[in-house]
Formats: structure tokens, C-alpha cells, sequence
């Protein structure tokens, strides 16, 4: 959940197979035509859980859902 009064935002980090954690990340800068949403719930995709398993096609680092 985000706190309003930080610019940080917990994120789920693919760290490699089998490998994904809950993090504390800075909230993203926005350009002039971009929009920042606050969400309340998320989800992973069921194309999230292929990196997931066995490592094709993620990145370490990268966030999802």
C-alpha cells in the first residue's frame, strides 16, 4: 500500500525461477501525458507464472502483475 506522505510503493520483484518478493520500490516518475493510478488490489497474469516456474522470458528485476 502506498503512503501518502513517502514516494515509495511495495512492488513484486522476479529475482529468477522460483524467485519473487514483496519490495519496498520508489513510486515511478510520470511524464506530462502519463497518469498515475493508486490501486487497491492486484493480481499476477497467468503469463507471469511461465517466468515464474522456469525463468523464460523474465528479467530479474522486473515487476509484475
Amino acid at each position: 500500500m502506498h503512503n501518502p506522505e513517502s514516494n515509495t510503493m511495495k512492488a513484486l520483484v522476479f529475482h529468477g525461477p522460483g524467485d519473487l518478493r514483496l519490495e519496498t520500490r520508489e513510486i515511478p516518475a510520470i511524464g506530462a501525458d502519463d497518469v498515475l493510478l493508486k490501486t487497491r488490489y492486484v493480481s499476477i497474469c497467468g503469463s507471469d507464472v511461465q517466468p515464474y516456474r522456469s525463468g523464460t522470458g523474465g528479467t530479474p528485476g522486473e515487476i509484475f502483475g
